[in-house]
């Protein structure tokens, strides 16, 4: 078969999606000169696309590559997302060092009161 006639690509809209999540936050405002954020999130994607859109090789129709498996019955693809991530934790702290102006240590005259507004964080 010439080469022009070796694929037949068809594009669908017909993907769907389903996202729930909980997020859990824990803040402490600045106080004493320590400041923070917890922030935890448990989550769930669900979806009908994502593995054949983002599929490498073959998904057992076909080529493979962007397709969606079943055109009449797309639900019979639903699965957790490629992207799905369960458990989600990131945070942040600082705190201000008593060093510098207006501080516990080295108010006046050194480098560390001139400088002033030390901070440590992540």
């Amino acid at each position: 078969m010439a080469a022009q006639f070796s694929e037949n690509s068809f594009y669908y809209n017909g993907g769907f999606s389903n996202y729930d999540g909980l997020l859990l936050t824990l803040t402490k405002n600045l106080s004493h000169g320590l400041q923070f954020d917890f922030n935890y999130t448990f989550s769930h994607s669900i979806d009908n696309i994502s593995f054949f859109a983002n599929s490498q090789g073959d998904t057992g129709i076909g080529s493979g590559v962007g397709l969606i498996c079943d055109v009449i019955r797309p639900r019979e693809c639903r699965a957790r997302s490629d992207f799905d991530m369960r458990h989600l934790i990131s945070s942040d702290v600082s705190y201000q060092l008593p060093f510098g102006k207006g501080r516990m240590f080295f108010r006046l005259g050194s480098a560390l009161g001139r400088r002033g507004d030390w901070r440590l964080g992540s």
